[in-house]
């Protein structure tokens, strides 16, 4: 299986890796993800407590090109 699992940001589409964000300074809890071309958290979004990073939005690229899409899947 040629299956590869990729993350992206799903407010700006930027690919993500799964390394801490190099400029979080706030007292709140360290992401886990960042925007792969600049080292950045993900794109902020309102939650219950305010602002926080975006959750990475996972998706599995392969020969069969299913797409997992916020928790739904997508066939191409």
């Amino acid at each position: 299986m040629d299956d590869e699992l990729n993350a992206s940001c799903p407010e700006c589409g930027a690919h993500v890796i799964p390394v801490p964000p190099r400029n979080w300074i706030t007292p709140d809890e360290t992401p886990g993800w960042t925007h792969a071309w600049d080292g950045t958290a993900l794109c902020p979004v309102v939650g219950k407590d305010g602002y926080r990073p975006a959750e990475p939005v996972l998706h599995l690229n392969g020969p069969d090109m299913v797409l997992i899409i916020r928790g739904r899947e997508a066939t191409r």
